[in-house]
């Protein structure tokens, strides 16, 4: 039987390399019976690598290696999934940088985009094994937490999130503290959908959508500058911020700010 293979094989040297097998039998032209099969293999390895390459494209951010937020809308829409077929729950997180614009304009945009792959690799860094992280485009991270369940269970997590802000970034001989903004939204409460889910928890970490915060005070970032307000202000340059406060907007969902 004719046929085509693809499989790979490893060197002695340990290196992976793909093949193509393509094989037809030769039969007795009496009997029918295969005498013997003729092949050819040929060396796919490059196809196979542009192929992978492509997939990472289409579902991972370029410039982070995080996924994107078509991946991150597939893993959300499952995890719905087997939260209602379990009669359970999960969050969704939104964290945004504060005066991203202002470092990129500021510093330029090669800045910019080492100071995105510096939090993506935190953030990535910090997660547990069941959440998910992924970029959503711009300095918008997006994640998927099946533990947190509730609103006092999503400000540990903010506060554990928002940690990796406390030390500085350094990027291109410039030391920048950066703020962020993070809110989340709880299933099913908040929303039984993906798009639901993600647009309220994009809400609850803007100021002007919260209705009623309270603060809960945390260790500046560095001791030898004055903690920042309680108050949030966008008048002070986000780059030499140093205190940090998390806060908290109910009912509806959770939102937490390192400053």
């Amino acid at each position: 039987m004719a046929g085509n293979l693809e499989f790979r094989v490893q060197l002695p040297s340990g290196e992976t390399r793909w093949l193509s097998a393509n094989s037809k039998p030769i039969r007795n032209p009496v009997t029918g019976v295969t005498e013997r099969i003729i092949g050819v293999n040929a060396d796919i390895t490059k196809r196979k690598l542009a192929e992978a390459e492509l997939r990472q494209h289409a579902t991972h951010d370029a410039l982070t290696g995080l996924p994107n937020r078509r991946l991150f809308t597939d893993r959300l829409e499952g995890a719905i999934s087997v939260a209602r077929r379990s009669d359970g729950q999960l969050a969704v997180g939104f964290l945004d940088l504060d005066r991203f614009k202002v470092i990129n304009d500021s510093l330029g945009h090669s800045v910019g985009d080492a100071l995105l792959q510096q939090v993506g690799a935190r953030l990535q860094g910090i997660v547990r094994t069941d959440d998910f992280v992924a970029r959503l485009g711009g300095d918008e991270f997006t994640f998927i937490l099946p533990a947190v369940r509730s609103t006092e269970n999503g400000v540990t997590v903010a506060e554990k999130i928002l940690a990796v802000f406390t030390e500085p970034f350094t990027l291109d001989g410039h030391e920048l503290m950066v703020n962020a903004s993070i809110g989340f939204s709880l299933f099913p409460s908040d929303g039984t959908d993906a798009e639901t889910l993600l647009r309220h928890a994009d809400a609850a970490q803007r100021p002007r959508q919260t209705s009623w915060t309270r603060q809960l005070p945390v260790l500046p970032a560095r001791h030898d500058e004055r903690r920042a307000s309680p108050t949030r202000t966008r008048a002070r340059p986000a780059p030499c911020a140093r205190g940090a406060a998390i806060r908290v907007a109910l009912p509806t969902a959770v939102r937490a700010e390192r400053r």
